[in-house]
């Protein structure tokens, strides 16, 4: 309740901070949270202001001043409007420096004006009540840009409340933006004891309100694509998560337009709170949202490829030695380990020396389902011939999954044992333009090489085609976090040879036939067996259906629905386990 005039209330002490934006030039006792901020302070709360200036820590009066340097020239992105790019940058600034400070003393409330708040209330909004204040009547009655107004707008919804210092400036901003007095407000003037316990009141109830319990699991992706494993892994837990009541529309910064229906934009989550599962394949720059959200996390590790399988000097090797080095410096905020395998979940170890509970959820592979998938059928008209033998391998060009060892086995296979066969490398060939360069050259080289055939991206009808025109399946690559299309040439009855590297021999089960050493002649004649040898041949694909009953939808549900369980309501499940 208020005060009466003649003694001010004690509620519980808060930590409370302010975010100014302050010229170089500015003197902090002019900044119009200056005066309520050092009342704040006197009645035993811990104060902080975050503003512009000179990079520094100073305290005045009891109150914290956290000074940053915010001055940049303008972006060419934002160069029609300037105004915004300064706006966006100062926030953007002064957030990263609220971020950096929640990590080590976490704010119960922030307050911070209206005007050049965007940003960094749209992307903090959740983790805190975020409360915005309309310094004057004359703010909300300026002529400004359509582009600021649009900024702010979005900021002012996503704001817990809304201070400001009469009913005609609350009544006039809120019809500028179109909004209904939904938000909530405060008038706060003058700063005398009244106004202070009024507003500590207030604070309180914004605090307890968002409290309220995050029940909402959302999954997040850098980017959602067609045809890509983590993006088809990512497809199916959104159906299994929508069984359970959950969210299936999946958090993701850059998707393929035909999955508009299946995305949200990252910032979804700052208007609707929730836990996250983060898919983790590569160095990602939606990593924020780890800092900004207070629900309960798990990394969905899907593995990076090694930098050693490429150049040192190539976009490549750097791109994965960041997203190692990233690693690092995001598996603290993590309270569960999700992989697709437990290759995956052992790989985290080398990032944390004590890692939270985790599990493997594999793949859901559905033979029934993948054998009514639609083919094309001109295609697969085109490669079966019975006369011809066709040796498949289904995955991007790219150094770990050596495409050129495939190539060197075959060309041995067609010149000693059968000249009527054709090798298939089905995948993307852009990941990696010098490595396919290499494939090229060696291809041309060979005089098998006409009968080598690299089919660059190709759609899912075509896929089910090559499946279904294999007649072995042969993996050499040397990294894999599970290898999708292993399993998926075992559910279409295709012996699989694989050299037994990384997560293949999990994935393989015991089943299809595991390389430990890359003997060219061997691995030859074990394929002209299995093409010749109709007992060894049904005998290899009778073990791969047994060992395709642990990818089941049934045993995915139950692992999804123990990580809703612990995400939302803390509940340990005896399927997790300490590594």
């Amino acid at each position: 309740m208020p005060g009466n005039g003649n003694h001010s209330i004690r509620l519980k002490p808060m930590r409370i901070c302010f975010l100014e934006y302050a010229s170089f030039e500015q003197d902090v006792s002019s900044m119009p949270c200056y005066p309520i901020a050092t009342l704040l302070e006197q009645r035993g709360h811990d104060v902080h202001v975050i503003t512009g200036g000179i990079d520094g820590r100073s305290r005045r009066n009891g109150v914290w001043i956290h000074e940053i340097s915010v001055s940049s020239p303008l972006s060419p992105l934002f160069s029609r409007h300037s105004e915004v790019n300064g706006a966006l940058h100062v926030a953007t600034r002064l957030y990263e420096a609220l971020l950096f400070l929640s990590a080590e003393m976490p704010f119960d409330v922030v307050e911070a004006p209206l005007e050049g708040a965007q940003p960094f209330v749209v992307a903090h909004r959740y983790q805190v009540p975020i409360v915005l204040r309309v310094d004057s009547p004359s703010t909300s009655r300026r002529t400004i840009s359509e582009a600021v107004e649009a900024l702010e707008h979005a900021c002012l919804r996503q704001a817990a409340g809304l201070i400001a210092s009469s009913e005609v400036s609350v009544r006039e901003t809120l019809k500028r933006y179109r909004l209904s007095a939904h938000v909530p407000y405060l008038i706060s003037t003058p700063d005398d004891d009244v106004a202070i316990d009024r507003r500590l009141t207030w604070y309180e109830s914004l605090i307890r309100q968002a409290a309220t319990p995050v029940t909402h699991v959302y999954q997040v992706m850098e980017a959602l694509d067609e045809g890509d494993a983590v993006s088809t892994i990512a497809r199916d837990v959104a159906r299994m998560l929508s069984d359970f009541g959950q969210p299936s529309r999946i958090l993701a910064r850059f998707w393929n337009e035909r999955l508009h229906s299946e995305v949200c934009p990252l910032h979804y989550a700052l208007s609707y709170p929730g836990h996250l599962i983060f898919h983790y394949w590569g160095y990602n720059t939606s990593t924020w949202l780890l800092s900004a959200s207070k629900g309960r996390k798990a990394i969905y590790y899907h593995n990076i490829t090694p930098p050693e399988f490429f150049a040192h000097d190539r976009m490549l090797y750097e791109r994965m030695k960041r997203g190692y080095k990233q690693l690092y410096s995001i598996m603290h905020h993590f309270d569960l380990i999700i992989g697709d395998s437990w290759y995956n979940v052992h790989e985290l170890r080398r990032y944390k020396q004590k890692l939270p509970p985790a599990i493997a959820i594999y793949p859901v592979i559905e033979t029934e389902s993948l054998h009514r998938k639609p083919f094309d059928q001109a295609l697969l008209k085109r490669l079966k011939n019975p006369r011809e033998t066709n040796i498949v391998f289904i995955g991007r060009i790219a150094r770990n999954k050596r495409q050129d060892r495939l190539i060197e086995l075959f060309h041995y296979y067609c010149r000693e044992i059968n000249p009527h066969a054709r090798l298939w490398l089905v995948g993307s060939n852009t990941g990696d333009p010098e490595y396919y360069s290499d494939i090229e050259r060696l291809r041309a080289r060979l005089s098998s090489g006409d009968r080598i055939h690299c089919t660059g991206k190709v759609s899912e009808s075509e896929l089910y085609a090559y499946y279904r025109a294999a007649d072995v399946f042969v993996c050499a690559s040397e990294h894999e976090g599970f290898c999708v299309p292993i399993a998926e040439a075992m559910a279409f009855d295709i012996p699989v040879i694989a050299f037994a590297a990384a997560a293949i021999p999990e994935t393989m089960g015991g089943a299809g036939f595991l390389i430990n050493r890359w003997d060219v002649p061997r691995i030859a004649e074990l394929i002209h067996l299995l093409v010749s040898d109709g007992q060894l041949r049904e005998r290899i694909v009778s073990g791969q259906r047994r060992a395709l009953v642990r990818f089941s939808r049934e045993e995915a549900r139950l692992r999804i629905k123990a990580v809703i369980d612990y995400l939302v309501d803390g509940v340990s499940s005896p399927m997790f386990v300490s590594v």
